[in-house]
């Protein structure tokens, strides 16, 4: 069972499909039709997971990184407030008590204590510190060899963005406490945790800088400055409010204690730290059009602050008791525990409320439907799923592609999708356009979501046709689509469904029998509709030839409006798009009649025996990338775009082997 209180990566990428030590270094990633390299679309904070995962239980692997992220923090905290800053142990105990509670001052992160996104970045920072001030000048070498390790673990760890600015904040420390006489002895260590890091992220920078040209997040719409200020100061409220008594520590400590040792060098951190928080609001208001620059995310620096402010706070109770303010070093310690008791209570609140909006993910996942669904699953006749959104009946306040856990799917929640295949959803969605506009704009503009949606909350009146064209989901080798409701499409057959639990009905419980279904296990999500597809094409399909058009633009909208016949028969070709040495025109009535039959499906390559009484065009519904090849009867053979967004190559007549082949950018690189 796994319990998501942050956003949905994790049901894509901790799967069944387990890849251990090669899921660091990326591949084609088969579960989705995401497009992209593996390793550009592994998100960091799931590397780690995914190694353990093979090895355990997943249950087990998540909550060993969850103990080491608390266990990290809390230790090494209480070592470095008594070893470094020379703080009793009471206080070393209060402060590491509500740093290991883990609260981040930004977003849903706040809400969660130390979440999959942290990972290992602000809860090592006591442990990176610590070893600094014990062993960096001592053991130099040593020293450096741990960090290269600590590197490399906060990188298959640690969210991007949360990460980086993890080690920054770790970097300031350091340098702004040492003499700047004396900063080359700090180079070992600073260049092996950086080394660390950057290997362990190489894979990574790689895929995303090879598939970078092709992803659509490069569109994202910048945030109006206004937002991003308001982001900043709201992070700050939090952060002040959730720590009131060490904001007063520090106060007080600024009053009566300025002269501790270490006390002016994080003072000069946190200023720094602060105008790098702002660097959101000043990047908006200077170049509100480069979306690229200000969707880097200054404010995650905030997910440091918390240390910084605690650790301060530490150094200020220091200086305190030894200037004899015993009293007052007393009640702030007392009130550091009740902060840290009130915090825990903050998170586990926010727990119960959460499950509150009518479902966990392991209810979403533990689906006996869905195991049917996925009994059916081989190399023989492979095929995706869909979900629907339907809205204000999806639970979790989101959309209902955790349902697709395991599955090979169409939709999803991932780092980042090709921008032909987010053009291509945008257009099979093009009828909702209107009716749920939030969520036809998000998709339109942001294209990191893609999944189906319908108008809601009446559940007896959701009709898919008006909300998505199905000979497009067809195209996509979309045989099943899973939903909260019935439906109402006689292309769609009823193929298995679970009416456990409250249903609907449970929105009109009271606040009070909410909360104690909670405890029930009645969650209106174990109602879920799985509907077959009648219509749906093969992952591989022949056609008789292609149809052509000026630009991808028409291309795509032609698709959009042709029957399911015409997609059975023909490819849509845009002529940038077409190979140099033309291809058939679509002069056949029908589509050629023969045969494709999957000879094995690895990761990353594909081999298909292909029969037919004359020449055509062999279509995979799998999404075009520079990155793969085609052979046909070991001879090279063009692979290009065809439906806008799938791969296509041209066969003769006769019986040929087709071979489909991917190559990471990271072995690309290295000439492999």
């Amino acid at each position: 069972m796994l319990f998501d209180f942050g956003d949905s990566f994790i049901p894509y990428y901790l799967s069944e499909d387990r890849q251990g030590f090669w899921s660091l270094t990326g591949g084609w990633e088969p579960r989705m039709l995401a497009g992209l390299d593996s390793a550009a679309n592994t998100i960091s904070q799931f590397r780690l997971t995914n190694l353990l995962s093979s090895i355990m239980p997943l249950w087990l692997a998540v909550g060993l990184i969850t103990f080491v992220q608390r266990a990290v923090a809390a230790v090494f905290m209480y070592r470095l407030v008594v070893d470094v800053a020379g703080g009793r142990s009471a206080i070393a105990f209060a402060i590491a008590a509500v740093f290991a509670v883990g609260i981040g001052p930004v977003g849903a992160e706040s809400d969660f204590g130390f979440t999959h996104n942290m990972g290992f970045g602000p809860c090592f920072l006591p442990l990176l510190l610590w070893m600094h001030w014990r062993y960096a000048l001592d053991r130099p070498w040593l020293t450096a060899l741990l960090y290269f390790v600590l590197g490399a673990l906060i990188a298959i760890a640690t969210m991007f963005f949360i990460a980086v600015f993890a080690l920054l904040t770790f970097g300031l420390i350091v340098a702004a406490s040492t003499p700047v006489a004396h900063w080359w002895r700090l180079l070992p260590g600073m260049m092996a945790l950086g080394f660390g890091y950057l290997l362990a992220e190489f894979p990574n920078v790689i895929a995303l800088g090879a598939d970078w040209p092709d992803v659509h997040r490069l569109q994202n719409p910048p945030i109006p400055a206004a937002d991003r200020w308001q982001t900043m100061l709201n992070a700050l409220t939090e952060l002040a409010v959730s720590n009131a008594v060490a904001v007063l520590a520090v106060t007080l400590g600024l009053i009566f204690a300025r002269k501790t040792p270490l006390f002016a060098p994080m003072a000069a951190v946190l200023v720094v730290c602060l105008a790098i928080l702002a660097l959101d609001g000043v990047v908006a208001s200077m170049v509100p059009e480069n979306a690229t620059l200000m969707n880097f995310s200054f404010c995650r620096i905030s997910f440091t602050l918390p240390f910084i402010l605690l650790f301060a706070a530490a150094i200020a109770l220091s200086g305190l008791a030894k200037n004899s303010r015993q009293l007052t070093v007393s009640i702030l310690t007392a009130g550091l525990l009740l902060t840290a008791v009130a915090l825990d209570a903050k998170v586990k609140f926010a727990n119960l409320r959460y499950y509150s909006h009518g479902s966990t993910y392991a209810v979403m996942y533990d689906q006996a439907p869905m195991q049917q669904v996925a009994a059916l699953q081989g190399k023989d006749d492979p095929f995706r799923v869909a979900t629907l959104y339907v809205k204000d009946v999806t639970h979790l306040n989101r959309s209902s592609f955790p349902w697709g856990y395991g599955l090979e799917t169409v939709d999803g929640y991932v780092n980042a999708y090709p921008r032909r295949y987010q053009e291509f959803w945008v257009e099979l969605i093009a009828g909702v356009k209107g009716k749920v506009e939030f969520d036809y704009e998000k998709m339109r503009d942001w294209g990191n979501h893609l999944y189906l949606i319908a108008p809601g909350p009446d559940c007896r009146a959701v009709t898919l046709e008006e909300s998505a064209n199905l000979n497009m989901l067809s195209l996509l080798n979309a045989r099943f689509v899973v939903s909260p409701c019935p439906l109402k499409d006689d292309r769609l057959r009823l193929f298995a469904e679970n009416r456990d639990g409250p249903g609907q009905k449970w929105h009109d419980l009271s606040n009070r029998e909410k909360f104690l279904s909670i405890f029930r296990n009645e969650f209106p999500s174990r109602e879920i509709y799985i509907y077959e597809n009648l219509r749906v094409l093969p992952r591989y399909f022949l056609v008789s030839g292609a149809r052509l058009f000026g630009k991808p633009a028409d291309a795509l909208k032609a698709l959009g409006q042709a029957n399911l016949r015409t997609l059975q028969r023909q490819v849509f070709v845009a002529r940038s798009d077409a190979p140099a040495d033309g291809l058939p025109g679509p002069g056949a009535s029908d589509a050629p009649p023969g045969e494709i039959k999957i000879l094995s499906a690895e990761r990353g390559e594909i081999t298909l025996a292909v029969d037919t009484p004359r020449p055509g065009i062999v279509v995979a519904a799998n999404n075009y990338n520079k990155r793969w090849t085609a052979t046909v009867n070991g001879a090279a053979a063009p692979l290009f775009r065809a439906n806008h967004t799938l791969q296509a190559v041209v066969v003769g007549a006769g019986r040929s082997e087709i071979v489909l082949k991917y190559r990471t950018a990271l072995s690309k690189l290295i000439g492999r």
